[in-house]
């Protein structure tokens, strides 16, 4: 189950996922994609840009992370918009990723 936290002095919230991540929705509306941390993962990270779980394959891909092209821990950062939302699911394994967003 998804964490959220806001972190009030920059503005950036997080959510945290663990274990088998069915499709997700981080934020419904437009944003800002800060970064994703991988703590450990075993799972491929399918990012979209979209407002509803069932947009997760229509919606713009905007990331898909390997986890065979990380040392864990280790972070990306993206610093970009989204105009529709924000949807994260995963591939594979068990994931433990940290999605920080605006």
């Amino acid at each position: 189950m998804a964490q959220l936290q806001f972190n009030a002095a920059v503005g950036v919230r997080y959510s945290h996922y663990a274990g088998a991540v069915t499709t997700q929705i981080i934020k419904a509306s437009p944003g800002l994609l800060d970064g994703i941390m991988l703590n450990a993962s075993t799972t491929t990270c399918l990012l979209y840009d979209s407002a509803t779980a069932a947009g997760a394959g229509a919606g713009t891909l905007i990331a898909s992370i390997t986890p065979a092209n990380f040392i864990y821990p280790g972070g990306i950062t993206y610093s970009l918009n989204f105009l529709n939302g924000l949807v994260i699911t995963t591939t594979g394994g068990s994931a433990d990723v940290t999605v920080m967003y605006r």
